[in-house]
């Protein structure tokens, strides 16, 4: 009933007599508004929230943006119509009226966040960018699952000095991961930032201590820079702290692949081809005992 507009909507929640709990809620709401505001609108938006709570989400759309039609200053009730078009996936509307809301509070962070969300899913990741960033100077909360979206953000927009710029920020939150080290280190060996890579590798082995993945990446980036001692010394550490370490396995297959020693390179790869089935590490030593078996 309550899709077809305020009016019905109303009237059917005030003839309701049953003890259904969420019904009961609005009920109160028509019922109850009086001793809060005199206001009819007040009273509309004030049913509108309770259906968004309720995830009653068309329903609080179209009873939100029928007020702001009435009212076009109403704003708690243009914040509703937009969350309500955001959870129903509609982002093209859910943009336009959280937009609007933002013009009159940019500071408000739970739609700065949406808007970066919104822009993130309609693949404008410059001005999704733009309101996380908003959302952090703000004081969003928790910080880092914002900055982490910033990462991905700049990658995705080849932009490597933004990449780089939020992982520096990322790592020094306390509530950073041992994730949040591996992916940040990998993208830097990707990216042959090798001094970054080494650094952050070294960061994150001190926090988190029994981390072997850190451990072999640390090993992969003296691999890369020539000093093989060390690197053999982190690979066999990772492998003693896990024998199906994929990034040990990978790259010591790779090294007694570059040393000529076929034999225990393959040893390697086949291990790393069981220990990461799916994954990167297993792809990469697929390709590697194919260039063995193919070596005159």
């Amino acid at each position: 009933t309550c899709y077809t507009g305020i009016h019905t909507c109303v009237v059917r929640i005030q003839d309701y007599k049953g003890t259904e709990p969420r019904l009961g809620e609005l009920f109160n709401n028509v019922k109850g508004y009086e001793s809060l505001s005199g206001d009819y609108q007040y009273r509309n938006a004030l049913l509108a929230g309770t259906l968004f709570k309720q995830k009653q989400y068309l329903a609080s759309a179209k009873i939100a943006e029928e007020v702001v039609k009435i009212r076009p200053d109403y704003r708690s009730a243009v914040k509703i119509a937009g969350f309500s078009r955001f959870e129903l996936g509609d982002y093209d509307q859910a943009n336009s009226w959280l937009r609007k809301y933002f013009d009159t509070d940019p500071k408000d962070v739970q739609v700065a966040y949406a808007l970066g969300i919104i822009n993130y899913y309609t693949e404008d990741y410059a001005m999704s960018n733009l309101y996380f960033n908003n959302a952090v100077m703000n004081g969003y909360r928790p910080k880092t699952e914002l900055e982490r979206r910033l990462v991905y953000n700049y990658y995705l927009m080849d932009d490597k000095k933004g990449t780089f710029k939020i992982f520096r920020y990322l790592l020094e939150e306390e509530d950073a991961t041992n994730e949040d080290f591996e992916i940040a280190v990998f993208t830097a060996i990707e990216e042959k930032e090798y001094g970054k890579a080494y650094l952050w590798a070294e960061k994150g082995m001190a926090k988190f201590p029994e981390n072997d993945r850190l451990v072999a990446m640390r090993g992969w980036v003296s691999e890369i820079r020539g000093e093989d001692d060390k690197a053999v010394k982190d690979f066999a550490k990772a492998l003693d702290m896990n024998r199906r370490n994929p990034i040990a396995l990978l790259r010591f297959g790779m090294y007694y692949k570059d040393k000529g020693n076929a034999v225990l390179a393959k040893s390697y790869l086949e291990a790393t081809k069981e220990a990461d089935t799916s994954g990167t590490f297993g792809d990469d030593a697929a390709k590697a005992l194919e260039e063995l078996a193919n070596a005159p």
